[in-house]
């Protein structure tokens, strides 16, 4: 998990440990804002998602988000109590920054004075998406592991049997060397696991599945 750390926006890494430290649900980071978190008490802050998986079955869900969950949010906590916490917005942004912090030649008179398309084809989301999440650190595992160049870009040039078969070793590869965001929660559990009883770790990530426990 750590090689990834250097190859993924702040935002997602900062989802990455939220999830290890409370063992919450990848949907339950993404949705995270300040106005769902209760801070009153200090030694574990109550975080009552908007949504949530179990909502239909009219389930109440509450994550006790402790000393290594708080220290992950206070990087990210924003006056705006509805903001969602992690954001790809906010991602990009910090990360153009850094671009021009480490440009070495001086901006062009012309450069400067260029205008930004007023409609661009796509634009960063306000929240992070089921899809951009998992995306974000498949894409990360892709450059950490470094997956040959052939299977990541596969050219649509070339003939339909070499497609398919080089779409069926990424496929292959993928699956050997990327993890999901929904591994992080069956992590946590088993670490908590290790350091408690069963019950206490069914209870901590409020699921009544033995198994989830055990890191099956």
């Amino acid at each position: 998990m750590e090689a990834i750390e250097p190859f993924v926006s702040r935002h997602v890494w900062g989802m990455i440990q939220l999830q290890l430290a409370t063992g919450m649900r990848p949907q339950e980071a993404r949705l995270v804002r300040r106005c769902d978190i209760d801070q009153s008490d200090a030694g574990s802050w109550e975080y009552i998602p908007a949504s949530h998986k179990m909502e239909h079955k009219n389930r109440h869900r509450k994550i006790f988000i402790g000393p290594n969950g708080q220290a992950v949010l206070r990087q990210f906590l924003k006056i705006d109590t509805k903001a969602y916490v992690f954001s790809p917005l906010d991602a990009e942004r910090e990360r153009r920054e850094r671009q021009q912090e480490q440009r070495l030649s001086p901006m062009t008179p012309s450069q400067a004075a260029r205008m930004r398309l007023a409609a661009p084809k796509r634009t960063p989301g306000t929240m992070y998406t089921k899809d951009s999440y998992n995306r974000a650190i498949t894409r990360a595992c892709e450059i950490a592991f470094e997956m040959p160049s052939e299977l990541r870009s596969i050219s649509p040039k070339l003939p339909e049997r070499k497609r398919v078969q080089l779409k069926q070793r990424a496929r292959a590869w993928r699956q050997e060397f990327c993890w999901c965001p929904l591994q992080l929660r069956h992590t946590a559990g088993t670490e908590l696991r290790k350091t408690g009883d069963l019950t206490l770790a069914c209870r901590s990530l409020q699921t009544r599945s033995i198994r989830l426990c055990c890191g099956q």
